[in-house]
């Protein structure tokens, strides 16, 4: 192992390790997957364990429990363990695969840290337009991959110590499932996800493997 990471240093610049994301994810269920991207539960973020069509998730209520004037979210970050200076990229690309059922809603909106937010009162890039942030649900009754394209990305933590989160529309219609998320500094393709493990590298996390490189081990 020694000699495999001594090699990936000489042949990539150090730089060039933190500047590439590569593709990103997090697993969701009982016990989340964490690969770079991580869940920020809070008060207006709850969310539980679910499982549907087979498939381990998380499940997001209309309102978070005793809070019922409140909507409800899920939050996500991603790792500075993992991309240190995240706040410096700004095109990204960010798939979720959502459960495509819907009775009153419409579709899931996309909030994210973006350049032009003023913290705390725009922490996320709120003045978008909805077509811009909405995932809109085509009620297939299936798991479904849904990817946006953002050109204006700050990833500073600043929404609620997250950097994007999910919601539904209109607010606080109905609960909706979301059982993985990637975010990459490439292009996403569906075709890139279907299938694809959820840990990034082939034996270990990308955190581990961020932390044997920053470590010389």
């Amino acid at each position: 192992m020694r000699y495999a990471i001594g090699t990936l240093l000489i042949l990539l610049p150090l730089g060039a390790l933190w500047a590439e994301w590569g593709i990103l994810s997090i697993e969701l269920g009982k016990e989340n997957k964490s690969n770079g991207i991580i869940e920020k539960p809070q008060a207006d973020g709850f969310t539980e364990p679910a499982e549907v069509e087979g498939r381990e998730c998380r499940y997001v209520p209309e309102v978070p429990p005793n809070l019922p004037n409140v909507g409800n979210h899920i939050y996500f970050s991603v790792d500075r363990s993992v991309v240190p200076d995240k706040e410096k990229t700004h095109e990204l690309w960010i798939a979720v695969e959502f459960f495509d059922s819907a009775k009153k809603a419409q579709g899931l909106i996309l909030d994210y840290d973006n350049k032009g937010d003023i913290y705390p009162q725009q922490a996320f890039a709120l003045d978008l337009p909805l077509e811009k942030k909405l995932i809109p649900f085509e009620n297939t009754g299936e798991w479904r991959i849904a990817i946006k394209h953002i050109e204006d990305a700050e990833f500073k933590d600043q929404g609620n110590n997250a950097d994007f989160r999910f919601h539904i529309h209109p607010y606080k219609t109905e609960g909706f499932y979301i059982a993985r998320v990637w975010v990459g500094d490439r292009e996403i393709k569906e075709e890139d996800l279907i299938g694809r493990q959820p840990v990034c590298c082939p034996y270990e996390s990308l955190p581990e493997v961020w932390g044997r490189v920053k470590s010389g081990r």
